[in-house]
């Protein structure tokens, strides 16, 4: 129903490369490693993203590691999807995929 993105230029190729839909860049997406954002906001902010979309909503949210371990709890390989759920108190891994290269 919709992709989101970083406003990073890889993670929006790698969006495009998917050919899932068209991306959309979301600022609270883009990484935050290395004290380059605010952890705390964007993820607050995130959240409030996916909240706001109709409960039936899929999203596909193409980001930086940190961005999905803050969402998730979990780590992530380069090029891994992680499938999650929406829970009351954010994201819920249900499953992953690795993507070959």
């Amino acid at each position: 129903d919709a992709v989101w993105t970083s406003q990073w230029c890889r993670t929006r190729e790698t969006a495009r490369l998917m050919k899932m839909g068209t991306p959309e860049a979301k600022p609270a997406l883009n990484s935050f490693f290395a004290g380059r954002g605010d952890r705390a906001r964007q993820t607050r902010e995130t959240r409030a993203l996916i909240a706001a979309l109709p409960r039936d909503a899929r999203v596909l949210i193409v980001t930086h590691q940190v961005n999905i371990t803050a969402l998730t709890g979990r780590g992530v390989r380069s090029g891994e999807i992680i499938v999650t759920r929406r829970a009351q108190h954010g994201l819920e891994p249900v499953g992953r995929i690795s993507v070959d290269r």
